[in-house]
């Protein structure tokens, strides 16, 4: 019985130097012929090998990296979606089914989970069940990444992924524990735990409506409550506190991190040198995160020549959450470090290196960003950077057998601020240099336990 298989590549027959998905027929191992789609919906791409991995098909750099990752992700999704549910002989005849679904949209095999959580905010809409709404729609403006209290200034945010696509646009019908278990861990990071009960509980009531009208047959199993987020303990000490929220704060032990500052980066790089070179970079601004206690953000925006200060090897800087707060003085919020010997040699290693001043030369620093006027589009370049980080910081976990598995860049400041306290700095001092606040460092920092 023959399959059909998909993948992106721009050397697609005579589509040559076009982004296209092969769509290609195989039997008993072999491949009996090939289809292509062209990719429509990207802005200016470039597919220069700074820019683009034909070999895991991403876009990796370039100003609009992430929104042509969006556009490929939905049409492969899209495509899967068909192969899944339908009988097609070749790529042909997908391609026709697929774009007949799109000219007929009633024909198509599925809504996505964003369409149907539409659906049923129109139905209680239109039998006046205004009170049952409200829930259903923080849960869409949680999927689409916009803070429905500004009414006239609403704020955006990061809306949750799984595996590079929007929940909102994934396929009803595949929504499964692991993108519920992905909505979840969203929920802590992006939006600090506020509404994790409400915001899951619709998230499975919309799934429940989904399988009774036959639209899919999952059902969430996740025991969501059990893993809640830890919630202010009224009435206790601060070292109460501390102690009892220890253990829902992950570290890294003192002997974890000198193996990771050892750990050689290459083990786990591809073997294109640019990427080799990439990953160092990676690495280095993970150790410079640790060193300052900072928060990636911030370590990412430090120039040369305005935050830093090359001879006295000194960081002053204001933080970006930060921004809007004013001192005593009438001033804004400042954090000024005295960088150590491990800092510095990070900064002299990519001197020179970054087109826009910046201490260190990844892809998006390429440019000296106006990020007050820039802002949506420079924060969305951050997150892209933190996201590829942390898939590495993955690895390195298993490469290291880290007890903390689902290593990422906030685990550095957690365990950097957390070492810190162990060996006896004042805490104040501790929080000013971090950018934070003595409550905060008790509240989401500190581990006392490992």
């Amino acid at each position: 019985m023959a399959t059909l298989s998909l993948r992106l590549t721009t050397n697609g027959g005579k589509f040559k130097g076009r982004l296209v998905v092969e769509c290609a027929t195989r039997e008993n191992g072999k491949t009996l012929k090939r289809h292509y789609k062209v990719v429509q919906g990207l802005q200016s791409p470039s597919y220069s090998p700074e820019c683009w991995n034909e070999k895991e098909g991403l876009f990796i750099s370039g100003p609009n990296a992430v929104q042509n990752n969006h556009v490929t992700k939905l049409l492969l999704y899209g495509l899967q979606e068909f192969i899944d549910t339908g009988s097609y002989s070749d790529g042909r005849q997908l391609y026709d089914a697929y774009d007949y679904s799109k000219a007929h949209p009633e024909a198509a095999p599925s809504a996505t989970f964003g369409e149907f959580l539409e659906s049923i905010m129109e139905k209680l809409k239109a039998e006046g069940r205004s009170s049952n709404i409200e829930q259903y729609t923080t849960l869409y403006h949680a999927l689409t990444g916009v803070n429905k209290k500004v009414v006239n200034r609403p704020k955006h945010f990061t809306p949750p992924y799984y595996n590079g696509m929007r929940l909102f646009d994934i396929p009803i019908r595949a929504i499964s524990n692991r993108h519920f278990i992905a909505f979840g861990d969203w929920i802590k990071d992006v939006k600090k735990g506020a509404g994790y009960r409400n915001l899951m509980t619709t998230f499975k009531a919309v799934i429940s409506k989904a399988h009774q009208q036959e639209l899919t047959s999952n059902t969430l199993t996740y025991k969501f409550k059990a893993n809640m987020p830890i919630k202010a303990l009224s009435g206790h000490t601060a070292k109460e506190k501390i102690r009892a929220k220890g253990e829902s704060i992950t570290i890294l032990t003192e002997a974890e991190f000198a193996a990771f500052e050892r750990f050689d980066i290459l083990k786990i790089a591809p073997p294109q040198q640019r990427f080799q070179e990439l990953l160092q970079i990676y690495k280095d601004l993970v150790l410079l995160l640790y060193y300052t206690r900072s928060r990636p953000a911030d370590v990412i925006s430090l120039r040369h020549g305005k935050e830093y200060d090359e001879e006295s090897h000194t960081i002053i800087y204001t933080p970006r959450k930060l921004s809007s707060r004013i001192n005593a003085k009438g001033r804004p919020c400042c954090v000024t470090l005295q960088l150590p010997k491990q800092a510095v040699a990070i900064i002299n290693k990519y001197k020179g290196r970054s087109k826009g001043g910046y201490l260190l030369p990844l892809p998006m620093n390429e440019r000296e960003w106006d990020i007050p006027t820039e802002f949506p589009t420079w924060y969305v370049r951050v997150k892209n950077v933190e996201q590829r980080i942390n898939q590495y910081l993955k690895k390195i976990a298993v490469a290291l057998n880290l007890e903390v598995k689902d290593l990422s860049l906030y685990d550095f400041r957690h365990s950097a601020i957390t070492h810190a306290v162990r060996a006896g700095e004042n805490v104040f001092m501790v929080a000013q240099q971090a950018g934070t606040s003595v409550n905060n460092i008790e509240r989401y920092y500190y581990n006392a336990v490992r």
